[in-house]
């Protein structure tokens, strides 16, 4: 359990901040997926990646907690720093705050694609949802990420 624990913290940690909006409640997002996944440790199928099934726990598990508390992300929160993608020219709040902005589900596709590195497919598992649905929430979450004012901002900066 120990090993397990050390090789998988980190990133059910980045799950849970990537869902959740907040690092402070990911910790315990991410305690509590881990006793969810001891006490359903016989229920793992070997065949796929324990971080795929793990991911999927984290999730549940921070959507339970925010409708639970009836809560949506913090965007005064930045992410930590080596905690995704940064940008160099000083616009990781915006993106932040634009991030925050999409859906629950569109936001989950986000951060397990590009911050975790999950495969279309493996989203798909950790979500329990169709390869299709997650490549169609992308899809939206990339157009609302576009159409972010604070982006658009950071873009016309930066378009030189």
């Amino acid at each position: 359990m120990a090993e397990l624990f050390d090789a998988h913290w980190h990133g059910a940690w980045r799950v849970a901040v990537g869902v959740s909006g907040d690092p402070t409640a990911a910790e315990d997002i991410a305690q509590e997926a881990f006793i969810r996944a001891i006490r359903g440790l016989r229920g793992f199928d070997g065949r796929r990646p324990f971080a795929v099934w793990l991911h999927r726990i984290v999730v549940n598990t921070a959507i339970d907690l925010m409708r639970r508390e009836r809560r949506r992300p913090d965007v005064s929160q930045p992410l930590a720093a080596g905690d995704g993608p940064a940008a160099s020219d000083g616009g990781v709040p915006e993106l932040h705050a634009a991030l925050l902005a999409l859906s629950d589900e569109q936001r989950a596709v986000v951060f397990l694609h590009f911050w975790v590195g999950h495969t279309v497919d493996e989203v798909a598992v950790v979500l329990g949802v169709a390869r299709g649905t997650v490549r169609s929430r992308l899809a939206r979450a990339m157009t609302a990420l576009r159409a972010h004012p604070d982006l658009q901002a950071i873009a016309r900066v930066t378009d030189v």
